[in-house]
């Protein structure tokens, strides 16, 4: 049997390269680590965590994280395959809430989520997750344009995978995949 290493940062393979925000795959650097992860500045306090990030509003991210929606959808595509950080957004009106909402309880019915019983105990956890900050990270297998998940809406998705929660790191947030370390917060 074959046997072929990941990357430890962003679990990359041989086989199935990370690609940047220019469209370039990386190459081994050290055992277990590739291109893309070694350039991530020694003295950053959050090594452990990709480098890049996408922006997602509540109560979308909150539905990746609890109901398993595995499909965000972009107007926009990418090259990029590999782990990202999901950033809260901080944006939010009531609006686009109640709307997604009634979206997610048509996929998924919030009754059904874990010990939340009524949907006005879903929607009272859901606004009072933290926004403007990373709190999880997955990763990005692919850029899709069509797929059978109830969740996708088109015209592209990112099928996400391995939805790790992390400790909130407050980063203000930006379009596209971006370099979140540029946008941290200062206390």
């Amino acid at each position: 049997m074959p046997f072929f290493s990941s990357c430890r940062v962003c679990g990359c393979t041989e086989y199935n390269a990370c690609v940047d925000t220019k469209g370039r795959s990386c190459y081994w650097v050290a055992d277990a680590l590739c291109s893309h992860c070694a350039q991530v500045d020694p003295s950053d306090p959050h090594p452990e965590l990709p480098v890049l990030a996408l922006s997602i509003r509540q109560p979308w991210l909150w539905a990746i994280m609890h109901l398993g929606k595995n499909v965000e959808n972009r107007t926009w595509p990418t090259r990029y395959r590999g782990r990202i950080c999901l950033h809260a957004a901080r944006g939010m009106t009531l609006k686009e809430f109640d709307h997604a909402l009634d979206l997610i309880d048509q996929i998924r019915p919030l009754g059904e989520v874990g010990t939340i019983a009524r949907r006005d105990d879903c929607t009272w956890s859901i606004r009072h997750e933290r926004r403007g900050g990373i709190v999880a990270t997955a990763r990005l297998k692919w850029c899709i344009s069509h797929h059978d998940s109830p969740w996708f809406f088109g015209p592209y998705g990112f099928e996400l995978e391995d939805i790790q929660p992390v400790s909130f790191v407050e980063v203000k947030g930006s379009r596209g995949l971006f370099d979140w370390r540029r946008n941290l917060v200062s206390c």
